[in-house]
């Protein structure tokens, strides 16, 4: 029941979105003359394409999904909302590399954006570069303070390493943003790696 009516509450926003992203004076507008007045009040033609790649993304159809956003993206080649969305998208089609490059070209358009560092670290550690993984978290964390996940497998790469004062820092942060029930988490997953460690 939980999920269905998430389901129902993503599409009901996506539709929600597509409606209102043509404002009565944009409509009235095209009614007129047949081109769209653009001014403050009116969303770029690339909101459409977005939301719609966002729609198809939901419901797991990522190469409709992709159309969408690259669509999107021609409209607006900065769009870095639509490009972090798209590499996503390449990423759940095993498409790393041009995961990787959408998520690069995000990182120059919002350098203090920490998203496309997580997602980039995840998609590494998928590729079996450690060292890369821990390099995007060093910056991610750095950006996503207040977000427990980044700090969490940080700490638990740097235990890999036999980083353990690093660690026990990045573990710490994770509790303290985390809150209850996270000091049990922690430990439950350091005796995790203590016993996969050879």
């Amino acid at each position: 029941m939980k999920q269905s009516l998430r389901s129902l509450m993503v599409k009901t926003m996506v539709l929600m979105g597509l409606f209102f992203s043509f404002s009565l004076p944009q409509i009235i507008s095209w009614a007129g003359d047949g081109d769209p007045i653009e001014d403050k009040d009116n969303e770029p033609p690339s909101t459409v394409p977005y939301l719609v790649g966002l729609g198809y993304a939901s419901r797991g159809e990522h190469e409709k999904a992709i159309a969408a956003f690259t669509q999107a993206i021609t409209l607006e080649p900065d769009f870095d909302e639509a490009i972090f969305a798209r590499g996503d998208s390449y990423t759940a089609l095993g498409q790393y590399e041009q995961a990787l490059d959408d998520y690069a070209q995000v990182m120059v358009l919002m350098p203090r954006y920490g998203r496309p560092y997580y997602q980039r670290a995840l998609l590494n550690l998928t590729l079996g570069q450690v060292d890369k993984a821990v390099a995007d978290l060093e910056v991610a964390v750095k950006w996503m303070k207040v977000v427990p996940e980044p700090h969490l497998l940080l700490g638990d790469l740097y235990y890999e390493r036999g980083e353990q004062a690093k660690a026990l820092v990045m573990y710490t942060r994770y509790m303290e943003l985390a809150g209850d029930g996270a000091e049990a988490y922690v430990a439950a997953r350091v005796g995790v790696l203590v016993a996969l460690r050879p």
